[in-house]
């Protein structure tokens, strides 16, 4: 299913799903709170998006190492959707994550202009 979310339309994937995702914002915040022994949302969801992301990736440049890039990218998802989602400052509250699509085009980027 991660693989949804790491392909060609990546963009217009998340512009779709945004307001989906912001109407649940305070359930998904609540369960990215829960981190036990055996279950720790946040960091799960971090590496199925990281993996999703290799995954993609590979199939596109399959000899270049994604690990970093892949790491990066779902930080970048993951910590813009909580500090959007989160905002206590109205102006700052957001539906639509500002990442723009350089984020995931070229590791050689150094994600210069991931967000607009």
């Amino acid at each position: 299913m991660i693989a949804l979310y790491c392909n060609d339309n990546f963009q217009h994937l998340i512009h779709n799903i945004s307001p989906m995702m912001f109407a649940k914002r305070r359930l998904i915040l609540t369960l990215w709170r829960i981190n036990t022994r055996k279950l720790h949302v946040y960091a799960d969801m971090e590496n199925l998006i990281k993996q999703g992301f290799i995954k993609y990736a590979k199939t596109k440049q399959a000899e270049h190492d994604w690990d970093f890039a892949a790491e990066m990218f779902a930080k970048l998802l993951l910590n813009s959707a909580r500090y959007f989602w989160s905002a206590t400052n109205k102006s700052r509250l957001n539906k639509f994550l500002p990442i723009g699509e350089r984020c995931w085009q070229s590791p050689n980027d150094k994600f210069s202009g991931c967000l607009k």
